[in-house]
């Protein structure tokens, strides 16, 4: 059987949907797209039963994708099973780029349903596949067979991640095995895949630990959805000004935590001006640190963090490196940014997805570029790592000294170590060499305060930044996006 839809499009959100019918048995699916613009094209093919069988965010290029009944051709963006007689369901989704609204956007997928033996692999299938999910999962997708709890290693301690990622699953140019043979080149215990708007059903075996996210891909702001165990239906929210409360509940509930990314970059602005600080959890900072926004971009969204943790929030701060491009693709004339920079290490109990979305969602992070270190304030005799709250220690006339012990491990030097009270610097330490920084400071009383630390290169550049310890409370007066850039400018 052999069925193609073609068509062309000047629309900015391009949506159109296709059924046909398999009336007999096949051993595979195989779907080919051939897209030609400035835009980009989703594509998500629904059985008879409104399971989602395949789901992929694609760039302009060719693409061969297999649905098979043999689960040794899988790949992440398909749920292999029975190839049910009956009428299914292709969506396709097409949104243009910003500077090609007006300009023809060509697609042609080509279906074909084969009785024969299935004897290749293409692109998209993996090399050795380990299964988050299989054909009994909950419709429409949702990750039955993921190991949260498998462990990595039992020790507690810091352990380096990247929280933002990309591969040809979306429009990155790295297949999984070549992406974590990266991470493995760069030292990484664990990093978070997040593809535009695709829930991975598996993925490469590796000693690595993998995390599932999605990178809620929207034509107002990107956010990531860490540890989503379910796939949302997101179409609906594309040419939306407003992030539908409901959509966001729902993205709440089936993920641990989810995050704004980039806010600030210029083609990437976060611009849904009524969303709701407290629907959010933690804050992207350092973000693709090779491209020509990066600097700016960071300093504006740690001036945002800062203004919100000055009000009151304990919202997390968080770096990712968004990688997309291979090592040798020069992009803005420099190498692009690679899985790891900016890492984000994390103080868990033991190297397994539980504990370390545990140790994120509580504070105990911090983010840094090329080094690592290891953070600790110390009252008396007791430790506390960042994230923790001090406030059982102070009552209205208490005073405590804290020790801010930073120790330091890299490979270029001088940098910079200031201690930030806060928002406000209060220190500065020159680093010129690995080892132990130290500096003491009083607090007093139950009022609301934040202590945290920043690392800066020689060049004033963040490249490094500790989530605070707090103590005390304080109402929040800012409880929208739209209030947050307005206190940002009067500032």
């Amino acid at each position: 059987m052999k069925i193609t839809y073609q068509g062309s499009t000047l629309a900015k959100i391009y949506e159109k949907t296709h059924k046909f019918d398999l009336e007999d048995s096949y051993n595979y699916l195989k779907l080919k797209t051939e897209l030609q613009g400035k835009c980009y094209m989703i594509i998500l093919l629904y059985d008879p039963t409104d399971k989602l069988r395949i789901q992929y965010h694609f760039q302009p290029e060719y693409r061969e994708i297999i649905l098979s009944d043999n689960d040794q051709y899988l790949s992440p963006g398909v749920l292999n099973g029975p190839l049910i007689k009956g009428r299914w369901t292709l969506k396709t989704i097409i949104n243009s780029t910003k500077n090609h609204i007006n300009k023809d956007n060509n697609y042609k997928i080509t279906l074909y349903a084969s009785k024969n033996k299935l004897n290749l692999k293409n692109d998209n299938t993996l090399k050795s596949p380990v299964k988050w999910a299989d054909y009994n999962c909950k419709p429409p997708l949702s990750l039955n067979k993921y190991k949260w709890d498998k462990t990595y290693n039992t020790t507690s301690k810091w352990y380096k991640g990247d929280l933002h990622a990309h591969t040809i699953c979306s429009d990155g140019m790295l297949k999984p095995d070549e992406q974590l043979q990266v991470a493995i080149e760069n030292d990484l215990d664990f990093y978070f895949t997040t593809d535009h708007n695709f829930l991975p059903l598996c993925w490469e075996k590796s000693n690595i630990l993998v995390i599932p996210g999605v990178e809620v891909t929207l034509e107002h702001g990107h956010f990531n959805a860490f540890a989503l165990s379910n796939l949302i239906d997101f179409s609906n929210q594309y040419g939306s000004e407003k992030l539908s409360s409901n959509f966001i509940k729902q993205i709440n509930n089936k993920s641990e935590f989810i995050s704004i990314n980039h806010a600030f970059f210029k083609k990437w602005e976060w611009k849904y001006v009524d969303s709701k600080i407290e629907d959010f959890q933690t804050m992207e900072i350092i973000c693709d640190p090779q491209h020509p926004d990066a600097k700016i971009a960071a300093q504006k969204a740690l001036k945002a963090w800062k203004t919100l943790l000055n009000d009151g929030h304990r919202i997390w701060a968080v770096g990712g490196s968004d990688t997309h491009l291979r090592k040798d693709y020069q992009k803005y004339g420099r190498p692009p940014t690679q899985i790891g920079d900016p890492a984000t290490f994390v103080l868990s109990k033991s190297l397994s997805a539980h504990h370390i979305i545990e140790g994120i969602k509580n504070g105990k992070s911090y983010q840094a570029r090329g080094f690592s270190m290891r953070p600790e304030f110390i009252i008396g005799e007791q430790y506390f790592s960042p994230g923790s709250d001090l406030s059982f220690l102070f009552s209205n006339n208490t005073k405590h000294k804290i020790k801010c012990n930073i120790e330091i491990k890299s490979t270029k030097y001088p940098l910079n170590l200031q201690l930030i009270l806060n928002g406000r610097p209060i220190n500065n330490i020159v680093v010129k060499k690995s080892g132990k920084y130290e500096y003491k400071l009083e607090l007093k009383g139950n009022k609301y305060e934040w202590l945290s630390v920043e690392i800066r290169d020689s060049n004033g550049q963040l490249i490094g930044l500790v989530n605070p310890v707090f103590k005390g409370k304080k109402k929040n007066t800012i409880t929208h996006w739209s209030q947050l850039i307005k206190k940002m400018e009067e500032s």
